[in-house]
This record gives structure tokens, sequence and C-alpha cells, in this order.
């Protein structure tokens, strides 16, 4: 089974920290599909209750949603990371033989020992990236010729309207 894993938070604010762009996810479904004949989809989020009609929209679109219980600090700001919970699930995956090529949609280099497991287990596919230009060093080492680029997918993946909801 191939199954994609996707790290949104750091996929979104990536994008909005260089005023890019936002993602539309159907569309970024659609391709995954389309490209690879994926047959799972993994996407990763701090749980928020104010984004539930929005995780309802993703499973509507056949993503499987995957929560990290989140913190509220006294100043508001949200803790919460989904890093751990994305390598413990793909690790799951592979000892339950439910995977048989893996893709991780990231810029974190902290996910090089994962990269480096799968390539190990021959089941690594692609990382694909919102700007290789601007990532990781060592995610890019990593990775070797097995990555995408998200911003040469940008009009295909962009979102016409933006929305507070989406």
């Amino acid at each position: 089974m191939k199954i994609v894993y996707i790290d949104s938070q750091n996929i979104h604010q990536w994008l909005l920290q260089y005023h890019w762009w936002i993602i539309d996810w159907k569309n970024f479904y659609v391709y995954l599909n389309e490209k690879y004949e994926v047959d799972k989809v993994k996407i990763f989020f701090w749980y928020l209750k104010s984004q539930k009609g929005f995780y309802q929209k993703l499973k509507n679109i056949w993503y499987e949603v995957c929560f990290k219980e989140t913190l509220v600090l006294p100043n508001w700001n949200i803790k919460g990371n989904v890093d751990i919970d994305i390598a413990i699930f793909a690790l799951k995956d592979f000892y339950e033989n439910s995977v048989s090529q893996a893709f991780l949609v990231t810029w974190d280099w902290d996910f090089n020992s994962l990269v480096y497991f799968w390539i190990e287990k021959e089941i690594f596919w692609k990382v694909i990236i919102p700007w290789v230009k601007n990532s990781s060093v060592l995610l890019k080492r990593v990775a070797k010729n097995n990555i995408l680029d998200l911003a040469e997918l940008k009009i295909k993946l962009k979102k016409e309207k933006l929305s507070n909801k989406t």
C-alpha cells in the first residue's frame, strides 16, 4: 500500500510564512492519486475544535485525519507538534505490513531518521517539500533525488479563494 504522511502544520505554516499561497487540499489529494496512485493519505493536525468543519471536509475528500492533542497556553498560544505522531504512525504501519511505499510531505529535518529507516527497509518513495531551495539541507541529503518541490505545483494546487474556514 502506498501511504502519504503529511505534516499539515508544517506545510501550512511554511507557505504562510513566505506569504505565498494556501494549498487546496482537495487538489493536492487528486494530484497524489493521479500522479502516484497512492492508496492512503494521512494528514496530521493539532486538534482545534474551531476547525471541526474543515477536518470533516478533509475526511469527505478521503484523507485519513490524525490528531495531536493540543494545549492552549494562558497567552492563547497553542502548544502542539505532530512530528512524533507521524513517526509512530509510520512505524506502526510498517510493522503491521500495511505500507509498501512511503511518501512524506514536510520541510522539517526532524524526519531524517524516519527517511533513513524507510530507505533501509526499501519502502521510501518521495519527500514532498514546500520549497526545496530553502529547505533543510539534511532532509535534502537523505532524500537525494527523491524530492518533489511543492512550489513547482503552485498553479495546480493553489487555493483560489481564501477563507478562514479552510
